[in-house]
């Protein structure tokens, strides 16, 4: 299983869910496991601490693979070449008004 599988199953979603489904996964689970909600026990604010970093890094891969993905292509490839045309051919030797 990859990492982008292993988020998605952290945050209960299926694989390719949309942007708009992951951030409300994400808000559930920091509201159900947020550590001051635990401040009558430290093992269970420690727990909850540990479980809400994995719940923001996975939620933050998953952010950064869903920008990736709707970044277009690589812009920096050079583009086709203008086409030129010479001198030559481009001056017009009638009378008439051409436009080239």
């Amino acid at each position: 299983m990859d990492d982008l599988s292993k988020c998605y199953l952290l945050l209960g979603l299926k694989t390719g869910a949309s942007p708009d489904e992951i951030k409300q996964a994400y808000r559930d689970l920091v509201k159900v496991w947020h550590p001051d909600r635990f401040g009558h026990d430290e093992r269970l604010r420690l727990i909850a601490q540990e479980k809400l970093k994995e719940i923001n890094g996975a939620y933050e891969l998953l952010q950064a693979n869903a920008f990736e993905s709707n970044i277009a292509p690589d812009q920096t490839a050079p583009a086709e070449p203008e086409a030129t045309t010479d001198e030559t051919e481009s001056a017009c030797t009638c009378t008439c008004a051409c436009v080239t």
